[in-house]
């Protein structure tokens, strides 16, 4: 204690100083910040397979305040689920503070996940790497269709059934197994499905509806990573390496090649819901947010990410907010513009020192993502997940991570 009577803090270290910031906040900041509540359920007992470095084999099919509805690819298999995510007021009235970030809860336990294989038999022969209908790593490609049919039961009593039918778009068209990425054309009344191919440096574009292919374009560098533009019709955007292009599939021209400021590989790329802005980010674990109107460098956030950034989504109902995960378990939330922070004059109630700053903004899964997605439902961001060791992860509000 010093002669005015001040209380002297003396650290060991780093671990000490960001425990002691950690107390500093106060019981009622505490009980005014809402939290993310984080659910987690087991969805295989095995392991799933590897695939590549992105987390692009799991697609929403359905989401709800209530329940989530998606598919998932391991191996040569595509399996469709669904999960009650509604709590009870007992749960409700349990959730609390968790051990990791500070905005989010503690683990809740996710109820049973139902789950059945769309198809009896396998189509693909090879690992698929992507999924929204389905490309594996030697570039056969397929979509699924999902029918309805009346069946008699015992009791002779008519009842719905809906199974899926798979459809070739292409057959295996690479020498080399790779990675393979696929993406559709997300603007109404278009037909437009694009693959991209790691080692055989191919783009190419299919109409679903008459599974016929309609252009192949080679690339200059690897494609590491494909989106379409939400806005723009038959407009993909690609990534190369450390360059990313922009194709129009109407025309078959390029509009656009440029290249990042990364001096490493790209990993993934998105587009904003408003078609405003791209994002994109890979090995150095920054991401470069692009405006499209241009198509000039406008942002940078340096993610405080562990390893490279293997998945980055905008948020579906705050064009300022992003996700990004690492190579590894790692999921977190943060906002890229920083104009709202010079507008506030008043200091937050707590602001985390850099000690902190990873683990305030998201959470960490127990392995590897092999698929995420960002969702929206009633205006919130929800965001799932599943894990190599067979886990599912569900976090909502998702914006919550970032706090207030």
């Amino acid at each position: 204690m010093s002669t005015t009577g001040e209380v002297i803090f003396e650290y060991k270290g780093q671990k000490g100083r960001a425990a002691h910031e950690r107390k500093q906040l106060k019981p009622e900041a505490a009980k005014n910040e809402q939290l993310a509540i984080l659910q987690r359920g087991i969805l295989s007992q095995t392991k799933f397979t590897a695939g590549g470095v992105q987390p692009t084999r799991l697609q929403c099919i359905d989401a709800t305040a209530e329940s989530y509805s998606f598919v998932y690819a391991s191996d040569k298999s595509v399996v469709e689920c669904s999960v009650n995510l509604a709590l009870t007021d007992e749960e409700s009235s349990n959730v609390k503070h968790g051990t990791q970030g500070a905005n989010v809860s503690g683990i809740v336990k996710m109820k049973s996940i139902a789950s059945d294989n769309i198809l009896p038999t396998p189509v693909h022969k090879y690992e698929i790497q992507s999924l929204i209908a389905s490309v594996d790593a030697r570039g056969a490609t397929y979509v699924y269709k999902k029918t309805t049919a009346n069946a008699a039961s015992p009791q002779r009593k008519k009842q719905k059934q809906q199974h899926y039918t798979s459809h070739q778009v292409s057959d295996a068209t690479t020498p080399e197994i790779g990675w393979a990425g696929i993406a559709l054309d997300p603007t109404s009344a278009s037909t437009t499905l694009a693959t991209a191919h790691f080692f055989s440096k191919e783009l190419r574009f299919y109409d679903y509806s008459t599974l016929q292919s309609t252009w192949i374009q080679l690339t200059v560098m690897y494609p590491t990573a494909l989106s379409f533009s939400p806005t723009l019709a038959s407009t993909a955007v690609v990534a190369e390496y450390n360059q990313f292009s922009v194709w129009d599939a109407k025309s078959k021209t390029r509009i656009v090649r440029e290249g990042a400021p990364s001096q490493g590989c790209l990993y993934t790329i998105a587009c904003s819901p408003d078609g405003n802005s791209i994002a994109m980010g890979g090995e150095d674990k920054v991401a470069y947010i692009y405006d499209t109107r241009m198509w000039k460098l406008r942002n940078r956030w340096r993610c405080p990410l562990k390893y490279d950034i293997a998945f980055l989504a905008f948020s579906p109902n705050d064009p300022k907010l992003c996700y990004v995960a690492g190579l590894d378990n790692e999921l977190m939330c943060g906002r890229f513009d920083g104009s709202d922070k010079k507008k506030n004059k008043e200091a937050p109630a707590y602001s985390p020192s850099i000690l902190q700053q990873n683990h305030r903004l998201g959470f960490r899964g127990d392995s590897r993502w092999i698929g995420l997605n960002i969702v929206s439902s009633k205006n919130q961001d929800m965001g799932f997940g599943i894990c190599e060791n067979g886990s599912a992860y569900a976090i909502r509000p998702a914006q919550y991570m970032l706090g207030n």
